[in-house]
């Protein structure tokens, strides 16, 4: 009995680290720069919607992706706010030259929930 208890949660030990792998969700070296830029730009999203938005209360925030545009990388962001009883939420697109990684151009568009 203890062998077959043995057995099993050596099973289940090895499922839990190779099926990641199995199953392509292993980060690499690609999917952590995505993962520090997107929080490089998040971070400048939530700032610039601060200034922009100086009295609302940041409720949530979404990654909405990745996109390419002509030669720009586009990060694509939604937050939801708050500015006393107004519930609103703001998109902003952040358009990155991918040569040196610099923002070249941000957009705000405001919609009520």
């Amino acid at each position: 009995m203890k062998l077959f208890i043995k057995t099993i949660v050596a099973f289940f030990s090895l499922s839990l680290i190779t099926v990641p792998f199995l199953h392509g969700h292993a980060e690499t070296s690609s999917h952590i720069t995505q993962s520090a830029d997107h929080a490089k730009w998040g971070r400048l999203a939530v700032k610039q919607t601060q200034m922009r938005y100086p009295v609302a209360q940041i409720k949530d925030y979404a990654y909405l992706g990745r996109g390419k545009e002509k030669n720009l990388e586009t990060q694509r962001f939604k937050l939801w706010l708050q500015q006393g009883e107004k519930k609103f939420t703001v998109f902003i697109t952040i358009k990155v030259d991918p040569k040196n990684n610099t923002m070249k151009k941000i957009q705000f568009v405001e919609s009520l929930n």
